[in-house]
């Protein structure tokens, strides 16, 4: 067990947080050996008497592994390591378009165009999903124009109001940015 829970916890809690997929059951299984493994051997650097105790031995696997589920997660969405790989091979290390132009920090103004329905939505992102087609877009602070040129703005509403949009039925989407944002540098 010290050799495969440390590692799963850590790789489930990365994975959760930066978002990446699980992959292969047989590679994931590995993964979870190799990263307790390598748990193991630097708790047992730092505190050699854990190897006298198992059941603090496992209290320790378990917590370094959530403490650097946590670390590797801020490291691996730092903007510097983005933009060491980007400067090795011109890639992006974030499995959809969406992370890369998105600026959480500032907020992104997006305006939607539907397929077919005449109803433009234009909004502020608050929330979005990353599962492919089946995505949902939710903006906060929107506005609907009708082709009949009437037109709905939440911000007139008289109680809080969101729209959530699923990505199937999107043709294109405009965004538009705050003149402090970080998505071009």
């Amino acid at each position: 067990m010290s050799y495969f829970v440390s590692g799963f916890i850590f790789l489930k809690i990365f994975c959760f947080l930066s978002t990446k997929k699980q992959g292969d059951i047989s590679l994931f299984i590995i993964w979870c050996v190799v990263t307790s493994f390598i748990i193991k051997s630097i708790v047992i650097v730092i505190y050699p008497q854990a190897q006298l105790h198992p059941w603090i031995a496992t209290i320790l696997y378990v917590s370094f592994g959530i403490m650097l589920a946590f670390i590797f997660t801020k490291i691996y969405e730092s903007k510097l390591l983005q933009k060491l790989i980007v400067w090795i091979n011109h890639k992006s290390i974030n499995n959809d378009v969406w992370k890369d132009i998105i600026d959480y920090s500032n907020g992104t103004t997006i305006k939607v165009f539907l397929k077919n329905t005449p109803v433009v939505y234009i909004g502020v992102l608050i929330s979005h999903e990353e599962n492919g087609n089946d995505s949902w877009f939710v903006f906060k602070d929107y506005i609907a124009e009708y082709e009949d040129g009437k037109e709905f703005n939440a911000k007139t509403c008289s109680y809080p109001s969101t729209v959530a949009i699923n990505l199937r039925e999107i043709s294109r989407m405009e965004l538009f940015y705050n003149e402090d944002t970080k998505v071009f540098s």
